[in-house]
């Protein structure tokens, strides 16, 4: 009995901690499959249209419908339209806790939806932000689900940055605390990294979507230290 007991106790204390793990291999599942598809879903559309870049060549998301459709995607909403869909949540979260404000900084949501959203048939939602120089994709792994922050369930990506291919969002790469909410303060793309310093929350850190793709986990949760 006493020998039960124990059991019983190290699995309560052990269980919260594998759920845990589990949920976390899930969101970072997520992203990998994520990257993987809208890359497939780049390249193919480059191939059936000649294109190259996709940025800088339409003033609204109309042309990004066929990349997303290759995604698979079963609801759209544009612009004012997303602030009453059912499949965003009310507000997200960047890096640092912040409520996002537009899709660069961390936006899936009714607050903050840019040029475009979508939903997609296996639950993921990604928001679309139109730039010259690129697109700005940003992706909630878990669609609506908690806890809809940046660097847990949240991830942006960049299509059409200097005619590459899908990289993650850290184009702008600076010290400013409301960059660094997404994008970290170094550029992994550019080789602009200090390899032995990528955690996020320290300073010259990576990106939390650089992080995830080189290290197949989330990155550490940013408390304000």
């Amino acid at each position: 009995m006493v020998t039960l007991g124990i059991i019983g106790v190290v699995s309560a204390m052990t269980m919260p901690v594998l759920l845990g793990n589990s949920k976390d291999e899930e969101l970072v599942a997520g992203v990998l499959k994520f990257h993987s598809t809208l890359s497939q879903a780049v390249m193919m559309w480059r191939n059936n249209t000649g294109a190259i870049d996709i940025a800088g060549s339409d003033a609204d998301a109309s042309l990004f419908d066929a990349i997303a459709k290759e995604l698979k995607y079963t609801a759209k909403c544009v612009k004012s339209e997303c602030k009453s869909v059912g499949w965003l949540p009310d507000y997200s979260y960047d890096y640092l806790g912040v409520k996002g404000t537009n899709v660069q900084f961390g936006a899936v949501a009714k607050q903050g939806y840019g040029d475009a959203c979508y939903l997609l048939a296996d639950g993921m939602a990604f928001c679309l932000d139109i730039n010259p120089n690129y697109h700005c994709v940003t992706v909630d792994v878990n669609g609506k689900k908690k806890p809809n922050r940046v660097g847990r369930d949240i991830f942006s990506f960049t299509v059409g940055y200097n005619e590459t291919d899908v990289l993650p969002e850290e184009a702008h790469c600076s010290g400013n605390t409301h960059v660094l909410s997404t994008h970290g303060t170094c550029c992994i793309g550019e080789g602009k990294c200090d390899a032995s310093n990528l955690d996020p929350t320290q300073k010259g850190g990576a990106a939390p979507t650089s992080y995830v793709l080189l290290y197949k986990k989330l990155p550490p949760i940013y408390n304000g230290n």
